[in-house]
């Protein structure tokens, strides 16, 4: 009798100190199992995601990227100021621009209408949105379609933003982070157009004139 107590007393022992071990290890595993109740969410997630990447798969491959070959055949009637804007990421002096064509429209121009690629006559910008920066650019606060001007980090002016055209790669000038001028803040807010007064939310577009052409509203249906 007295020889099988301390062995009933070490083993109760020995279960108290395992019990909490193997309850600790349990709760730990149950944690890490997803409930029943959150896999249709996650579920959905996944599906919302998969529609998002497809949506936009779809509109990058609306733009079909040209061809080295159809660069180099578009760019023989570029002027020498639209060649070196476009292929060589150079800036046209301030104040100076002239939009590119026959007309050759001046960078303040006013004219309803679109601003087209020069090389590639991909539609970039809309009159609708371009205002008066002070910079001596044309400058615009948003595009004719997002998907048709690119953002990339500069190549020559590190810490800055190019804009390119989504088409040819050609380069067209710039974006930087800012705010509306007065006059055209007074504008969006009539229009309704708020969100672009939101804090971050506005980009001013500073562009080569030589890199664009001036195309009338009333011709602009032409464009692709």
């Amino acid at each position: 009798m007295h020889d099988t107590m301390p062995m009933r007393i070490g083993n109760r022992a020995l279960l108290g100190c395992l019990l909490p071990s193997l309850n600790r290890r349990a709760q730990s595993r149950c944690r890490q199992r997803p409930s029943q109740a959150s896999r249709p969410t996650l579920v959905m997630l996944c599906i919302f995601l998969l529609v998002v990447a497809i949506s936009v798969w779809a509109r990058a491959e609306a733009v079909q990227r040209w061809s080295a070959d159809q660069i180099a055949a578009a760019a023989v009637a570029l002027s020498p100021i639209s060649r070196q804007v476009l292929l060589e990421g150079q800036t046209e002096p301030s104040y100076s621009g002239r939009f590119a064509g026959t007309a050759g429209e001046r960078y303040n121009l006013k004219d309803d209408g679109v601003y087209a690629c020069a090389l590639c006559a991909l539609p970039l910008y809309d009159s609708e949105h371009k205002f008066v920066s002070g910079t001596g650019w044309p400058s615009f606060y948003d595009a004719y379609d997002r998907v048709h001007v690119s953002h990339v980090i500069s190549r020559s002016t590190p810490g800055h933003t190019e804009v390119v055209c989504s088409r040819c790669g050609g380069h067209l000038g710039h974006a930087f982070p800012d705010r509306a001028p007065p006059a055209l803040a007074r504008k969006l807010a009539d229009e309704g157009k708020t969100s672009y007064l939101e804090p971050f939310c506005f980009t001013r577009h500073c562009v080569n004139a030589a890199a664009l052409r001036f195309v009338p509203r009333a011709a602009a249906s032409s464009l692709r």
